[in-house]
């Protein structure tokens, strides 16, 4: 994931003020934007015309190409590109070497101005951007149609306009930008409007309230751009017709016990019209979640920083392996000590395009990396890594005419043992090479301590338990309790995986301290107790810092080195997940149904995904959303909403809702996690006090 930042001012009557100038906003962010992209920055300033100067900063976290590739990208015109996202699918996919932002920048060189939209639209993946068309005095910017990454804006005193992935509170006043279209500025005129250009597929009710999210005056071109997800919104003009469905011939039996779910569930596998839909389902999710795990340059966070300390250039190259007659693609990193490039970087100094990169870097000889005594890669349950010793020079492991391999682990999941995250293991383990572990990151928070005395029931139990006994019950929430037995269902059925189980155990100090010094920043410009809850659990679990508990039971430290997440984001908003669908079909039939699953995605990024790309990538990893991928939505939402799910008083939780998705884990042999109820990430971490209000404004942050 990469920070981007754009400011555009204006001259006004002084000549002197532009590129000379310093960007105090730009230095106030600059620490939150290099947490989000580690490998490199760069910043470039330009004059537009007479009236106005931008400045353009990117911080890159290298994903894609076969080497790091600095934002901004500047080409032969001074068009400027900012692009901070993954082009997985659609005619714009890389199939070259090269990172999806020199292909981006490319193809808008060889365009008119108004053309990238088409490109835009063209692009299946997430993303937030901003382009300079320099010719023209044009800036664009936007967020893809679902919103997954992050971008915000802000006007200030100057009459100026600041957009940035990310804020800080009291720092300007920040909005996000609605995920609705792709914004344009004229830079000829001043800033007293931008045009909107709405994507296909929006809602008229949406636009006319666009000056409310907006921190500048919007108008809203009759020009569309063709969304991306061929089916969003379709369904909301037809017709309703249920009564042929299978479904109905259970009206009047509620399903009681696991033995009548089972049969009920093995009854709707043998209806063709449910296979049919299962099976689609299952190949759109292998494809998405394929292209995420094996979309990356093949090396984990150690090992980056290895190379980094000792300004070793790193290239990746591809093997295609098979195994178990599945085809993946193996990485192997070329590595070369002439480049100063990551030295520079891991300084933290800035550069312009202007300034020389090189930089004074470690003594190679005194610089040691002892990966065996490294609490990220210590652990006694996982193989050895192939380049571990008691101790081993940086230069020996990363030198030499001999490719290296980096066998740690490189994806995460975030995962509570739940049916979303289990089914994302399972398919995960079909596309990572299996010398590699898959990290299971699985967050617990101590229960908040009450003042008082305990009661004597209370101390007598207390006294009966040792320190360690007490620290394993304090932390003993109910997603640490799925997740084990999630677990025991991966070994089970993947036995050739080495899974490893991140058991991340958060005290109340830790998190008033990390909340006040960080998270209240990155969840900004959101505010109310479910923001923070969720804000605060996902940084924790997204940070991979615990411990790996050994057969004899025994705890080693560990922190994940994986630079790929697989978040299970957008599952409920699809399928169904929340008890406001039960209450919808309830008081308002298949039709209230079918509108609320259309409001939750409607308003998915507002609510949720800007936010938790914020969350995710201040650790320096990119949170990646296979069930939020433009293929999965488009089958999706082309379905009847009783395909998705049957919330009906007959269908308990556990089976009603996410329907669909718990059949797609049953034919995976995932049985436990699908007759798993939906539980709230707040509530199975254990972070959220069930007695306030999720929709009030927190106090906390």
């Amino acid at each position: 994931m990469c920070g981007i930042y754009c400011s555009l001012k204006c001259n006004k009557s002084d000549a002197s003020c532009g590129s000379s100038r310093e960007d105090p906003v730009l230095h106030t962010f600059m620490e939150y934007l290099k947490h989000r992209g580690p490998d490199g920055f760069s910043e470039y300033k330009v004059n537009i015309g007479s009236k106005w100067t931008a400045n353009f900063a990117g911080c890159v976290l290298w994903m894609q190409g076969s080497e790091l590739t600095l934002q901004p990208s500047v080409d032969d015109k001074y068009n400027t590109l900012l692009w901070n996202g993954d082009v997985f699918s659609g005619l714009m996919v890389n199939q070259e070497t090269s990172s999806d932002t020199k292909k981006i920048s490319q193809t808008f060189t060889k365009i008119n101005g108004i053309e990238i939209l088409a490109i835009l639209s063209s692009i299946q993946g997430p993303y937030a951007f901003i382009y300079l068309d320099v010719q023209n005095h044009h800036l664009y910017f936007g967020r893809d149609r679902l919103g997954r990454h992050s971008l915000l804006w802000s006007s200030d005193c100057e009459g100026g306009l600041v957009l940035t992935s990310v804020g800080k509170r009291n720092v300007l006043n920040f909005k996000e930008v609605p995920a609705i279209g792709i914004f344009r500025i004229n830079m000829n005129s001043d800033l007293e409007k931008i045009t909107l250009y709405p994507w296909s597929d929006i809602a008229a009710e949406m636009l006319q309230n666009i000056d409310q999210d907006s921190v500048l005056k919007v108008e809203v071109s009759s020009e569309t751009i063709q969304s991306p997800i061929t089916a969003l919104g379709r369904r909301s003009k037809e017709e309703l017709f249920d009564s042929e469905h299978l479904l109905n011939q259970y009206n009047t039996k509620v399903l009681t016990g696991v033995h009548e779910i089972r049969d009920f569930i093995e009854k709707l596998q043998s209806s063709s019209d449910i296979k049919n839909s299962v099976k689609k389902l299952v190949s759109l999710l292998r494809s998405s979640v394929r292209v995420r795990v094996q979309t990356h340059p093949g090396i984990c966070k150690e090992c980056l920083e290895c190379a980094r300390h000792l300004r070793i250039e790193t290239h990746m190259s591809k093997n295609f392996c098979k195994c178990s007659g599945l085809e993946y693609q193996q990485h192997f990193l070329q590595c070369s000590t002439k480049s100063a490039l990551y030295g520079a970087q891991l300084s933290g100094t800035s550069r312009t395009k202007s300034e020389d990169s090189s930089i004074g870097s470690c003594s190679e000889n005194t610089l040691i990396v002892c990966h065996n005594c490294s609490t990220s890669l210590e652990h006694a349950d996982v193989k050895e890594c192939p380049h571990s010793t008691s101790a081993r020079s940086c230069e020996e492991m990363w030198t030499g005419g001999n490719p290296k391999l980096c066998n740690h682990s490189k994806i995460g999941i975030l995962f509570s043992g739940g049916l979303d995250s289990t089914i994302l293991a399972g398919l995960a383990d079909e596309f990572v090479p299996l010398g590699e572990p898959i990290d299971l990151l699985n967050v617990a928070f101590e229960r908040e301590r009450k003042n008082g005395k305990p009661n004597r029931k209370q101390a007598r139990e207390k006294n009966h338990l040792d320190s360690t006994e007490r620290k394993k019950s304090s932390y003993l929430v109910p997603d640490r309790i799925t997740g084990k037995r999630a677990l025991d269902d991966l070994k089970r059925l993947y036995p050739n995986r080495q899974w490893n189980f991140v058991q991340i155990d958060v005290t109340q100090e830790e998190l008033i301290r990390e909340r006040d010094r960080i998270i209240s920043d990155l969840i900004y410009p959101l505010n109310t107790v479910l923001d923070e809850s969720l804000g605060c659990a996902l940084w924790f679990a997204s940070r991979g810092k615990g411990c790996l508990v050994q057969q004899n039971g025994a705890e080693t430290h560990y922190s994940s080195p994986a630079r790929v997440l697989l978040l299970g984001m957008g599952a409920d908003e699809l399928f169904g997940g929340y008890k406001r669908h039960r209450t919808a079909l309830n008081l308002k039939g298949w039709h209230g149904l079918r509108n609320e699953l259309q409001l939750d995605l409607d308003r998915i990024s507002t609510r949720n995904l800007g936010r938790d790309d914020r969350i995710v990538s201040d650790h320096g990893c990119q949170g990646r959303l296979p069930y939020l991928d433009e293929s999965v939505v488009s089958y999706v939402s082309s379905l009847q909403p009783w395909q998705r799910c049957c919330p009906k008083p007959e269908f308990p939780p556990g089976v009603g809702d996410k329907l669909l998705l718990r059949l797609v884990a049953w034919q995976l042999g995932l049985h436990y996690a699908a007759g798993l109820p939906k539980r709230a990430f707040q509530f199975g971490s254990r972070i959220a006090n069930s007695k306030e209000r999720a929709n009030d404004v927190s106090s906390r942050l």
